[in-house]
């Protein structure tokens, strides 16, 4: 045990050191499906409604059609609709009317709006679906609007779209990138300066009201910073400060927080801008009464090395020879596994497992000592499909020791058994939401496995067969930091050509483990 112990702290630590001076590269942008789904590039302004015969609805909806034409954030995409239009009521109470018109347009969302004229104001309504869920996602009133003239509506018409634009949680998007380059769908008019830094994000999670589907709110995970360079009237260029992991920052990756605060001390120059560094200290720092400095952003280090990680857990194991067996029995374990990442796609892996139980002796009737214990030291091949914490398929395959061990046996049909030899097979895992909860399933199998007893064998001329399967689960608690939770299956059998003592062993163990994985 302590040997192996050994073995496995050496393993892990001259990897990490190997790799440290090595260039680990990762395909690392973080898109979730959450994030793919509110990314609107394209919109598409369906007719308004009014109750005035068109007369409101018209001028609103080509109002609002200029303004999309006219921000260089989107797309204007046209459609034609055929038949009646549908009000704003039907579109929220049924999605498969936009899902319907998804197919003809290549729009990411669609825009509706409904005006209502009473004696003396104006009602307006401006709502926004996402083309992909055909759902409500943002929706803006304005309900009492003294004005009735549409020359003096543009104003209250114009405030109405900027607050529906202002519910998409991003302010912009990254249009390109070159080496740490990156082109942005910001510009002026939104109020971005030369120097100026951007906090770069993806939405890894929305909650939406669950009658009426808008969004309420949204959560983000922070991928780097950016350091604007040039500002025009339709795009932005600026260079990347700092980044999550390499290549993390990439096309469709948000930017968020765009708008600067005011402060009593703020920065109204954009040459002051040019020269702002973030976490500096001013030179009259001392006599900002009542102001701090806040420290330059540091994200926490991303894993490039590999991960370790430890589980406990309860297992039932019945063990056989011939007819006699010994079944339900409970089986506390725990087990040490950790890896590390060579490159991209080769990978080291390195595992002890011990468990004890009692079986009972069907000679005596006595209880007998069982240890489990188990040793590997595999490599792997990896199929990536995304970064750390993407889908990834794995083959591994490597040298695997198990061995149970019964004590006090004054004899017993029950005898000391080890299984070793080389153990292929292939892990897969994917992502559920983001990087926040993984699933994923392992097959093992041993090839020729080969077979010693204690204190001497039950037959001879043995055909061996070993079967390991794993499903389980990641929950992430913090930084780098998983939960998670396994359901294993161990398979043991041998049978025996010519029979000594028993024609046939035989070991099953299906247990529960809960524990936690820490990537560096």
């Amino acid at each position: 045990m302590n040997l192996n112990l050994f073995v496995l702290i050496f393993v892990l630590f001259f990897c990490q050191n190997s790799l440290a001076q090595s260039n680990f590269h990762l395909d690392n942008y973080y898109q979730s499906p959450v994030d793919k789904l509110v990314t609107i590039k394209a919109i598409t302004v369906l007719p308004f409604t009014d109750n005035t015969k068109g007369i409101y609805a018209k001028s609103f909806n080509e109002f609002v059609t200029e303004q999309v034409e006219n921000n260089p954030k989107w797309r204007h995409e046209k459609i034609e609709l055929i038949g009646r239009t549908p009000f704003l009521s039907d579109l929220e109470k049924d999605p498969n009317i936009l899902l319907g018109y998804s197919k003809n347009v290549s729009s990411d969302a669609f825009i509706v709006g409904r005006v209502n004229k009473t004696e003396n104001s104006i009602a307006m309504t401006l709502a926004l679906f996402l083309a992909k869920d055909g759902l409500l996602f943002a929706k803006e009133e304005s309900l009492n609007i003294q004005e009735t003239n549409f020359s003096d509506l543009r104003a209250p018409m114009k405030s109405l779209l900027d607050k529906l634009f202002q519910q998409i949680p991003y302010d912009g998007m990254i249009l390109s990138r070159k080496d740490n380059l990156v082109t942005l769908n910001l510009s002026k008019s939104d109020g971005i300066l030369n120097g100026q830094d951007l906090t770069v994000a993806a939405i890894i999670k929305i909650k939406r009201h669950p009658k009426f589907n808008f969004l309420i709110n949204s959560e983000k995970t922070i991928l780097g910073k950016l350091r604007v360079k040039k500002v025009d009237d339709s795009l932005t260029f600026a260079e990347i400060v700092v980044e999550k992991e390499k290549g993390s920052i990439q096309k469709n990756a948000k930017i968020v927080g765009s708008h600067l605060a005011s402060f009593s001390n703020k920065i109204t120059s954009t040459k002051a801008m040019q020269n702002y560094i973030p976490g500096a200290k001013p030179a009259n720092e001392h006599s900002m009464s009542g102001s701090t400095v806040g420290e330059r952003w540091k994200p926490v280090p991303p894993p490039t090395f590999g991960k370790v990680g430890i589980s406990g857990g309860i297992g039932l194991m019945k063990k056989d020879s011939g007819s006699a067996f010994s079944e339900d029995n409970i089986i506390p374990s725990i087990t040490l596994d950790g890896e590390v990442w060579i490159n991209n796609q080769w990978s080291a892996h390195a595992l002890i497992h011990q468990g004890i139980t009692s079986i009972g002796d069907p000679d005596n009737q006595a209880n007998l000592s069982l240890n489990q214990s188990a040793y590997e030291l595999l490599g792997g091949f990896n199929f990536r499909l995304g970064g750390v914490y993407g889908t990834k398929f794995e083959l591994l395959a490597g040298y695997s020791r198990f061995t149970s061990s019964v004590e006090n046996a004054n004899p017993s049909k029950f005898s000391t058994l080890r299984y070793s030899g080389i153990k292929v097979g292939g892990d897969v895992i994917t992502p559920i939401t983001g990087n926040d909860i993984l699933v994923g399933a392992s097959l093992f199998l041993f090839l020729k496995p080969k077979l010693k007893e204690r204190p001497g064998p039950s037959g001879s001329s043995s055909d061996n067969s070993v079967t390991q399967f794993r499903v389980y689960g990641l929950k992430k608690w913090q930084e780098n930091f998983y939960f998670k939770g396994i359901l294993k299956y161990d398979n043991f059998s041998t049978s025996f050509a010519r029979e000594i003592t028993a024609s046939s062993l035989g070991e099953r163990t299906v247990s529960v483990n809960l524990g936690i994985d820490y990537y560096f």
